[in-house]
């Protein structure tokens, strides 16, 4: 019977024990990683994009560097370390002007982090026309 109990304790103690389901490396979840800015006039203002972004992990999540593709594409991010299950953004700025070329097109940003892996890619599509 005490053999038994002792089984059954173990037993709880391995399943309470596994159940954690937090990761403990920080882990950034995008809500989405393309954008899709339709159609935008060759002239018209610089259009947003912002990708919202939630850590997943135990540790704090950091933005060490957001980069665009090209000059036309002007990333801002959340620099402040972000907590578990807290949530971030990143604000690409599209100038139609800036990029200067008509049709159908996608930028690039890289995001790095301190998570495994540390390099995530955001796109950014849109179609300009004249």
């Amino acid at each position: 019977m005490k053999r038994n109990i002792f089984r059954f304790l173990t037993l709880i103690v391995v399943v309470l024990c596994g159940c954690s389901n937090k990761p403990e490396e920080p882990v950034i979840n995008f809500k989405s990683s393309v954008i899709d800015l339709g159609r935008i006039d060759f002239n018209a203002k610089p259009v947003t994009a912002t990708f919202g972004f939630t850590n997943g992990g135990q540790k704090e999540l950091k933005l060490i560097s957001v980069a665009a593709d090209c000059t036309c594409t002007i990333p801002s991010y959340t620099a402040k370390p972000i907590a578990y299950h807290e949530q971030g953004v990143i604000k690409v700025v599209f100038d139609p002007k800036a990029a200067n070329t008509i049709g159908a097109m996608e930028r690039s940003v890289v995001v790095r982090t301190n998570t495994k892996p540390q390099l995530h890619t955001l796109i950014v599509k849109m179609v300009v026309c004249k």
